[in-house]
């Protein structure tokens, strides 16, 4: 199957999807949209180049509607779900973030059926930390199987 080049962004604003932009990895992008979107669902290459872009698009949704106070928050819990979807799911990213007034969800999913693990690094790792952190500053998360692999989340209450 062939990997997205890009990202396809769509948003949902009072009940009707409209393509908002057409984004390349490399940050080119297309007109930014005039309605203030409540949901954003993108599909992202497997690289890392995808998860500066996903924490953008998740900090842009919250900057957009009001969410400033949560933005360093989302965009690190955001990095660290896509970091996870690109190393261990071998496959695209589908990254889908909704906003409702008093909650952030964002879900990254891929093609991996093997179940998110949360490790204990060893003071020396360079890596193991990532749910860890998820844990600890989400205000809930987990993870669904779905028949093409999983769906890791995280919510912040707003």
């Amino acid at each position: 199957m062939k990997e997205p080049i890009g990202m396809n962004v769509r948003q949902r604003a009072g009940g009707q999807d409209k393509l908002a932009a057409r984004t390349r990895a490399d940050g080119a992008s297309a007109s930014a949209p005039s309605v203030r979107p409540r949901q954003i669902s993108v599909e992202l290459a497997s690289s890392a180049k995808s998860v500066p872009l996903a924490r953008s698009v998740v900090i842009d949704l919250l900057r957009r509607n009001g969410g400033d106070s949560a933005v360093d928050v989302a965009g690190l819990l955001t990095s660290e779900l896509v970091t996870n979807a690109v190393i261990h799911g071998a496959s695209s990213v589908g990254l889908l973030a909704t906003l409702s007034e008093h909650r952030l969800r964002v879900e990254a999913s891929d093609r991996s059926p093997k179940a998110p693990v949360v490790r204990t690094a060893a003071p020396d790792d360079t890596t193991g930390r990532g749910l860890l952190v998820v844990a600890s500053l989400a205000t809930d998360w987990g993870y669904e199987t779905r028949p093409s692999g999983k769906s890791v989340w995280f919510e912040l209450a707003l």
